[in-house]
């Protein structure tokens, strides 16, 4: 996947052990650019990617979405839990077609 680049590195989905995995799903990555835009503020990506090794270590489910990069644990600045929610839930109505 050419990389997009406008407001995200790679590196920031890279599994935080240094292993080298950075798989991101190109639907998950377009979220998460909506997202930077309809609130016009910083994303911080937490966790991306995870390698099965660092997934059990921080406690992760055996078939978390973060082992192959379609789920990212991130924080908006400056936007409130009900706002992040009713954004997340609007993608996933439009993902779902409900």
């Amino acid at each position: 996947m050419m990389w997009p680049g406008e407001y995200f590195k790679r590196s920031e989905f890279a599994c935080k052990c240094g292993c080298g995995f950075d798989t991101v799903d190109a639907e998950l990555l377009a979220i998460l650019v909506n997202l930077r835009r309809h609130y016009g503020q910083p994303i911080t990506i937490h966790s991306g990617c995870r390698c099965q090794k660092h997934n059990k270590a921080v406690g992760g489910v055996i078939n978390s979405q973060h082992l192959i990069g379609r789920a990212a644990d991130v924080t908006v600045k400056k936007c409130g839990p009900k706002n992040r929610i009713r954004i997340l839930m609007h993608h996933i109505q439009r993902q779902i077609r409900i």
